[in-house]
């Protein structure tokens, strides 16, 4: 289970509904998040999918030293799951 509070509303996303594509979108709190899993390193995080102010669009590219990587649509630039 990986847990977020957003504007004091507490949200939880069971491990096994992230696990297929690694991520998911959601909005608690009103808030657009994503939530990550990398089902090699078992490892949960939560990010904001904005970067240098817009909204980005991140898509499931594989594996680098044992960890899921992004691609965000924009620019093609990948980005590590662990620590964005």
């Amino acid at each position: 289970m990986i847990g977020v509070e957003v504007n004091n509303q507490a949200h939880e996303y069971p491990i096994q509904n992230i696990e297929y594509h690694h991520q998911i979108q959601d909005t608690p709190g009103g808030k657009l998040i994503i939530v990550t899993y990398c089902t090699v390193c078992h490892t949960g995080r939560v990010f904001e999918p904005i970067v240098n102010g817009q909204l980005e669009t991140f898509l499931l590219v594989g594996m680098d030293h044992f960890n899921t990587m992004f691609e965000d649509k924009t620019t093609g630039s990948w980005w590590r799951q662990v620590n964005g």
